[in-house]
């Protein structure tokens, strides 16, 4: 596969991963002299139309989105197999991070700040992702995160229109989709916090088959945090991971500004410098409840 030329432009290299119905390479796009990531649809798929307007559906809502946060789409095509072209990140994705051990609290806020600065992007767009989890979050060697995989995002003014739940992912699935309801932005927001708690312990917060997990999520409260863990930042995960949609953060941009306040809060408390936010938005405004919540002190 590896001397396989993609639409007579795209060379590809070597296997980076292989996922459930696509594999990525890494490729060079002959035509612009440049490095890029290929996601190819594997071959038992590749004559499946649902699987190829899957594939097609990927591109037009990532190709929407322009911000740093979000993989860039360059191309799509159908030869031989469908393919989608995007920008190739040098770096590890959260999931082969985690096995190392915990990250240190500002980085996992700075981590998390990233991710709902990508999400205010695709929702300000109109698309939910549906699918955040650390395979879905790349981290660049200079430290930026991009988001991922918009394989299942749908419409966030229409979120009938996508109620896939991803057996695969149901580590992170809000508890009301596992019930059968669509995927909305407090659900994207509830994902984002089961990543944080995995990037604060190293570990999911429910194990078990799908239907134990998915039960778990409904009905258990998450395991406590290391006591280490600061309050504020306890309760931010408390928001984000309210059982009732209506109780998580009202948006995206919300969350973000207090991850990256607690953040610098800590770097300040470490007696470092406090940082401006790497990530701002206009948008972003402090939630004044939740930004109480966040202020509190053990």
């Amino acid at each position: 596969m590896s001397s396989t030329l993609l639409a007579g432009r795209y060379q590809l290299e070597n296997c980076l991963a292989i996922g459930g119905m696509g594999e990525v390479w890494r490729g060079w796009d002959q035509t612009l002299a440049r490095p890029v990531a290929v996601k190819l649809m594997r071959d038992c798929y590749s004559q499946d139309p649902r699987s190829a307007a899957r594939l097609r559906a990927e591109a037009r809502c990532a190709g929407r989105l322009t911000h740093r946060g979000v993989v860039r789409v360059y191309d799509y095509g159908e030869d031989r197999r469908p393919f989608l072209v995007m920008e190739l990140v040098e770096g590890l994705s959260l999931a082969q991070v985690l096995p190392g051990g915990p990250l240190e609290p500002h980085r996992a806020l700075d981590l998390v700040a990233q991710v709902c600065w990508a999400l205010d992007a695709a929702h300000s767009a109109g698309i939910v992702h549906g699918d955040i989890k650390p395979g879905n979050l790349l981290i660049g060697r200079d430290g930026d995160v991009k988001l991922t995989d918009f394989g299942v995002a749908c419409p966030a003014d229409d979120p009938a229109g996508c109620v896939e739940v991803v057996v695969g992912t149901a580590a992170y699935v809000a508890p009301e989709r596992m019930t059968g309801q669509p995927a909305t932005v407090a659900a994207d927001l509830y994902s984002v916090g089961i990543v944080l708690f995995e990037c604060l312990t190293a570990t999911r917060p429910f194990s078990g088959t799908t239907v134990e997990v998915a039960l778990a999520h409904q009905l258990q409260e998450l395991p406590a945090l290391p006591a280490a863990i600061p309050a504020g930042i306890a309760a931010l995960l408390g928001a984000l991971t309210a059982k009732d949609p209506g109780h998580r953060p009202r948006s995206a941009a919300a969350a973000g500004v207090q991850a990256a306040f607690l953040r610098d809060q800590l770097c300040g408390n470490d007696g470092q410098p406090v940082s401006e936010p790497r990530v701002s938005d206009p948008r972003g405004a402090p939630d004044p409840a939740l930004m109480d919540l966040c202020l509190t002190r053990a």
